[in-house]
């Protein structure tokens, strides 16, 4: 974080923030204020006497307020809103609230909620978060990434706002989508929000209806295609590498025609991976692999047909691969135990343009075998496990985030200012 480090008293071991900031300024930095949980000592050293309600608060009282505001909100959009707003407030309370109500609150903060959050995000917009890159910052993203929040971020979602959810192209909308899976990582895998950078890569938009809008916040002009995009990422991706080389970038939601190039792309230039490919293509094989432990098989012994063949099937489908490869599935099987069936009459897609020819089909089509035009389950021998890749039907656990709370603590420590703890060491 730019304006705090953390440090440990050396008499007392305790582990605390020493702080740069003071004041307003302060109170308003959403991942260092605490709110009305600021002591009276911290409030008189940090100069926020006046600036907050006499009372001192827990950080349950806390919780239980918000909670109850949260309750009162009409709508998922509403109540959206709500954990947005909060977000940029009190970070440290948002993670909080989220994590006591896992499983109620996660369809809110990403999907379904966060879908209708990018359909009308021009409209419901408040306040920016992360960064925004767009054909204009051409020579000058670098100096984009210094202005960025967190000068040290662990990792960063891009998204190109192609396709997002099942709803397609949402402009400079799909903001909500990068900012929202930062969000399960933070509350579900323990990274400090400090540490976390959503950018919105808007290259403009095929969608005539945000084009059309009075209130539209992106940019008015149709997508950008081909090597003008690819220069741009170029410069995007070099920017990153310069200014936080430790970074992970996640590609979010770019559309079949560049996801499987924009990958093969950057992989070997920064630390980088595709969400919809490689993390949906990790949690088919595990789950493959569970279900196959449960019915008393084994990978290698597999025949599995992928009905559609999108990023996500597609991924999938190379995953399963190559854990069948690992297994000693012999390559010349390989085609024969990974299929496909589905909307392009079988085969993994021909014709989407010249980038679906160059990322989608050679990171696919060469690797894989159709199954054929041919309708019902397309093996002489009936495949013992069938994903659907296109529509994503697979049931998940009636109680996918009941009970689980991830063994990490995400409430600040003591907060002190920087130039008082200067003077004690």
């Amino acid at each position: 974080m730019k304006h705090a480090e953390e440090r440990q008293d050396p008499e007392t071991g305790e582990r605390y923030l020493a702080v740069r900031e003071r004041g307003a300024q302060l109170k308003d930095d959403p991942v260092l204020n605490k709110g009305t949980c600021f002591t009276h000592a911290e409030r008189e050293q940090l100069g926020l006497l006046g600036l907050l309600p006499p009372s001192i608060q827990t950080a349950d009282e806390q919780l239980a307020r918000a909670y109850g505001n949260y309750l009162r909100a009409d709508g998922d959009v509403r109540r959206y809103l709500f954990l947005a707003g909060l977000q940029d407030r009190n970070e440290s309370l948002f993670c909080r609230l989220v994590l006591e109500h896992l499983q109620e609150m996660v369809p809110i903060i990403y999907t379904p909620t966060v879908g209708k959050a990018c359909e009308q995000y021009s409209h419901i917009y408040r306040r920016a978060r992360g960064l925004y890159v767009s054909p204009e910052d051409r020579g000058r993203v670098v100096d984009l990434l210094r202005n960025a929040a967190c000068d040290d971020p662990r990792i960063i979602v891009i998204t190109d706002n192609e396709a997002i959810l099942g709803i397609g192209d949402q402009g400079v909308g799909g903001m909500p989508i990068a900012i929202g899976k930062l969000a399960l990582y933070t509350v579900g895998a323990g990274i400090h929000p400090g540490q976390c950078l959503p950018v919105d890569l808007d290259v403009g938009t095929g969608n005539p209806a945000l084009l059309s809008d009075p209130l539209y916040l992106g940019v008015r002009e149709r997508r950008l295609r081909g090597e003008p995009n690819f220069a741009l990422l170029d410069e995007l991706v070099d920017a990153i590498a310069t200014v936080f080389p430790r970074a992970l970038v996640q590609w979010e939601d770019f559309a079949n025609r560049n996801a499987f190039a924009v990958l093969d792309r950057y992989r070997r230039r920064v630390l980088s991976f595709n969400d919809d490919i490689q993390g949906t293509g990790a949690v088919v094989v595990a789950g493959i692999r569970t279900a196959l432990h449960r019915v008393g098989s084994a990978l290698p012994d597999a025949r599995i047909v992928f009905f559609g063949a999108g990023a996500s099937g597609a991924g999938s489908a190379l995953a399963v691969r190559a854990a069948m490869r690992a297994a000693g599935v012999p390559p010349d099987e390989l085609s024969r135990r990974v299929q496909f069936q589905g909307s392009h009459r079988g085969r993994p897609p021909r014709s989407r343009g010249t980038e679906a020819r160059a990322g989608h089909r050679s990171g696919v089509r060469r690797n894989l075998a159709s199954a054929g035009p041919r309708r019902g389950v397309p093996c002489r021998r009936r495949p013992r496990l069938q994903a659907n890749g296109a529509r994503r039907r697979l049931r998940p656990a009636r109680r996918v985030y009941g009970g689980h709370r991830p063994r990490h603590d995400l409430g600040l420590p003591a907060t002190r200012r920087a130039g008082a703890v200067e003077s004690q060491q």
